[in-house]
């Protein structure tokens, strides 16, 4: 059995404390994860949870087992049923994630990668050459006899993680009393690793992918289940899935199509768009925590309902990807210049600490000649000018929007309808988006093809 993400579930456990266990009960929602822990106390027999947070826990049910992660108190009591002699509690967490498995395991599993089911990569991936050879060789009765035949749309490395792969789960089905018979085939996402990891590392490698996904699909995609892999060969029937409330990390919006389809061995080009390119996957999976918390905050930024809140939290990661530095003067002369006059100015001014906190800070404002119009209009001037000729915003208006910024900001008097505070925040949004983009190494070129998916793209284009 696979937890599904979108189903509710409740499960009586024994919940592990030490060489004590206690009598729990969790209960898994879309919305929350709850693990309620109550018994009775005596002298020797005491639980030490108390009312703290705790980091993991183990439980188990009748033929199950369960790893609960960053459980945080909701609320607890205690009291005392024979005087010195018998006491009891009641705990309450809100648990963040937890792994499932449909036997017991024993305590420090390691995973070797994950496997995502969402609906939303039916569209992305479209109709395949590879989803006809799956047909045809169902036809010829030759689907599972084959062993030269790969259900696979593709294979990448990801240097210093493994593996990411798109495959179909081929199965066949007959029923009688259904009147049905055929085969199934629908596509996951498969991220395997190199080297098995702690469930922490996986959870933040699925969170690190699913924001990635949710920019290239232009919307929080919507995960039916998540399979988690480990080494089965002292398990060989035990099958592991992860479930979290994912209604609290993610928002749909109405979306008709992804934002950048994969293109790739497609039996029909009906649009004609540039296919995808997957090495943007090993580029992402390559970049720092830093540079990579950018599309989890994107997604943040996207998912706000204040449309100030999205214009501030645009501009900042556009921002923080178009800045480029430029010096006033020659770097190296002001360093040997600061070397020569520096024990000049503290005898001058008496004052050692600060001469030499303001002359730390030369350098860096020397090489803050370009300041964010500059930045970001450069960077729009390197997008393809077929596109920005669409726009009804130009290279002279982002002087006023990084002014419009900064009284937001400082919260300062403007005046902006409603209507043109979001065209100016779609703008940024779509910059941004080329930003991203490029990051990943995809040229502008082809993002400019299809850019006019983006969420909003039509209110910020030219109708003349």
């Amino acid at each position: 059995e696979t937890l599904e993400l979108n189903k509710d579930y409740g499960f009586d456990v024994r919940v592990q404390d030490g060489e004590r266990r206690f009598a729990g009960r969790l209960e898994l929602s879309p919305d929350r994860v709850t693990l309620t822990v109550k018994g009775e106390e005596t002298g020797d027999r005491a639980c030490s949870f108390g009312f703290s947070d705790i980091d993991e826990v183990w439980c188990e049910g009748f033929n199950n087992s369960f790893i609960l992660k960053n459980l945080r108190v909701l609320r607890a009591r205690s009291g005392v049923l024979e005087y010195k002699k018998i006491g009891f509690f009641e705990y309450v967490y809100e648990v963040d994630y937890l792994a499932y498995f449909t036997s017991r395991v024993h305590q420090g599993q390691k995973f070797s990668g994950f496997s995502v089911d969402f609906e939303e990569a039916k569209n992305w991936i479209g109709h395949t050459n590879t989803q006809d050879k799956i047909l045809k060789h169902y036809e010829e009765k030759s689907l599972f006899n084959d062993k030269d035949f790969d259900p696979t749309q593709f294979r990448l490395p990801l240097q210093g993680v493994g593996h990411i792969i798109l495959a179909y789960n081929v199965s066949a089905h007959y029923s009688a009393s259904d009147f049905s018979s055929g085969v199934h085939f629908p596509p996951s996402l498969h991220v395997m690793l190199s080297e098995e990891q702690p469930l922490d590392y996986l959870k933040e490698l699925y969170d690190r992918f699913y924001n990635l996904m949710s920019f290239i699909i232009g919307n929080d995609i919507s995960v039916n289940s998540l399979k988690i892999a480990f080494d089965t060969t002292m398990y060989s029937t035990v099958k592991a899935s992860l479930y979290y409330p994912h209604t609290k990390y993610c928002r749909q919006r109405k979306s008709r199509y992804p934002l950048y389809p994969l293109g790739r061995d497609l039996r029909f080009d009906t649009f004609g768009y540039p296919e995808f390119d997957i090495s943007a996957f090993d580029r992402f999976f390559s970049l720092n925590n830093d540079d990579s918390s950018k599309w989890k905050k994107y997604r943040k930024y996207r998912d706000m309902n204040s449309v100030e809140e999205r214009f501030l939290g645009y501009f900042r990661l556009l921002e923080s990807l178009a800045y480029k530095s430029k010096n006033y003067v020659d770097e190296e002369v002001l360093g040997s210049l600061i070397d020569k006059f520096k024990l000049c100015l503290v005898k001058r001014f008496d004052d050692q600490k600060s001469v030499t906190s303001f002359l730390k800070g030369l350098p860096r404002y020397n090489g803050s000649k370009y300041n964010t119009a500059k930045c970001i209009g450069d960077f729009y001037k390197s997008l393809p000018e077929e596109i920005r000729y669409k726009w009804i915003f130009s290279n002279s208006d982002i002087n006023g929007i990084c002014k419009l910024r900064n009284d937001i900001t400082h919260a300062n008097d403007y005046h902006e309808s409603d209507d043109s505070l979001y065209k100016k925040s779609i703008f940024i949004e779509t910059l941004l988006v080329f930003a991203l983009y490029e990051k990943l190494g995809i040229p502008s070129d082809k993002v400019a093809s299809i850019i006019h998916r983006l969420d909003g793209h039509d209110h910020i284009m030219n109708r003349g």
